[in-house]
């Protein structure tokens, strides 16, 4: 047995900031509010000499009344920002304050209250306030001034899909893309809009919500125009990594943009996954790992990153930590799509056929349920049963899902067949 690792030492310049409470009169604020937390974490993390806990693992805390000195543990921050928004017609008040999840000491509090127009330079203060409560030193270029707010509408609807996103569902994501391209209407130069309607489109290929060329194509454009905004954007340019790898096979294309990301935005979480998957596909397990190991200490609670370093451990034969990695991927996130799938293949990589069994009977449909049910089946001689399976799965996917269906193939020995549907997932691009 491994003895486990001590837990790593929490920097005395650590701060997460959490989901900022909707305290409108009709409780119909909430995206208004998870934006303001959202963006001053953007804010924060453009600070070298400051540790900012991603988003993804700060709102997991959301509507959750947990102890402090827990939350500081969990996501390995000295310092915890709360706050709450009242938005009413223009008229915006916040409310921060920062506390010591040590202690629980309240170190710094202050309300602003302003017009909607200011709001991106109340997020300015906020986050100098905080900084200097936290006596971090703060370079002449660390904390830029944001640019005057051109429209108060672009930015609301920005914020509308911001939370929409959240949903990591189709419908979440074409919620979303129609905010950013309202906002975008209006404001055809806030590249915050433009950077995540990218984004949108990219998850939708990615994740096989639409037809992967087409996707691709609209994910690219959407990319494009993001970097004659603003040529730096790290995330744009992480994007158009993503696009390369995953529909253009232009592996060093691929590596130059997400190099150029890192140059950029070195401490993004989404900047040092995206790199990290680059080092996946070319089969380079070390630099993977590093990457994505890295993204996880910047957003510990971020499932699509510990999918990442499953995958990795996986192909790199240590199955008792992939096992690890798609258990806490389950537990941060339950509805996680194929989570369960994944979980039951490892464990049938390591010979556990009746876990592996209850596993992937708890996955999706859509998740890949009947993929799962064709190798297991196999596995434990219930040929009937992994027959009728493939069959399903076969006709309910072969447009979509060519490599799941390879891959039940592969494991029967079936060697033709398997490549047979491998030329059919190259051929459909079939980001798998």
């Amino acid at each position: 047995p491994v003895a486990a690792a001590p837990a790593a030492a929490i920097s005395d310049k650590s701060i997460a900031v959490l989901p900022f409470t909707d305290m409108s009169e009709n409780k119909d604020q909430e995206y208004f509010a998870d934006g303001m937390a959202d963006e001053i974490i953007d804010l924060l993390a453009r600070i070298p000499a400051l540790k900012v806990i991603g988003r993804t693992s700060s709102f997991q805390f959301k509507g959750r009344n947990e102890d402090l000195r827990a939350i500081g543990s969990k996501l390995g921050a000295a310092y915890v920002v709360e706050g709450s928004v009242r938005k009413s017609g223009k008229r915006v008040r916040i409310t921060a304050q920062l506390i010591s999840t040590r202690t629980g000491t309240h170190e710094w509090s202050e309300t602003y209250d302003e017009n909607m127009d200011d709001v991106l330079k109340m997020q300015d203060r906020i986050a100098t306030g905080l900084v200097r409560a936290l006596q971090v030193t703060i370079g002449a270029g660390d904390l830029q001034a944001q640019p005057t707010l051109q429209s108060a509408e672009a930015y609301d609807l920005y914020l509308r899909g911001l939370h929409a996103m959240d949903r990591y569902d189709k419908g979440g994501f074409e919620s979303a893309a129609g905010y950013f391209q309202q906002a975008l209407e209006i404001d055809p130069r806030l590249i915050r809009a433009a950077e995540w309607l990218a984004t949108a489109h990219e998850w939708m290929a990615e994740w096989g919500f639409v037809p992967a060329r087409a996707g691709y194509e609209q994910a690219r454009a959407s990319a494009e125009r993001a970097l004659k905004l603003d040529p730096r954007s790290g995330l744009a340019h992480s994007l158009m990594c993503t696009i390369h790898l995953n529909q253009d096979r232009d592996w060093a294309g691929a590596a130059e943009e997400c190099n150029l990301a890192l140059a950029l935005e070195p401490r993004s979480s989404h900047v040092l996954g995206y790199a990290g998957q680059v080092h996946i596909v070319l089969g380079q397990w070390d630099e993977a790992a590093r990457l994505i190991s890295a993204s996880i200490a910047i957003d510990p609670l971020d499932s699509g990153w510990h999918d990442g370093l499953a995958i990795i451990r996986d192909r790199t034969g240590r199955l008792a930590d992939a096992e690890a990695e798609r258990r806490k991927v389950l537990e941060i996130s339950p509805t996680y799509e194929r989570g369960h799938l994944d979980l039951g293949l490892t464990l049938l990589a390591e010979g556990k056929l009746e876990p592996a069994l209850a596993s992937v009977r708890q996955e999706t449909e859509d998740g890949g349920r009947d993929a799962g049910l064709a190798i297991v089946y196999f596995a434990l001689g219930r040929k009937a049963e992994a027959d009728a399976a493939l069959a399903r799965f076969t006709q309910q996917h072969a447009n979509n899902r060519a490599y799941r269906i390879a891959q039940i193939h592969a494991y029967r020995g079936a060697g033709d067949a398997a490549f047979t549907w491998l030329d059919r997932a190259y051929q459909q691009r079939d980001v798998d």
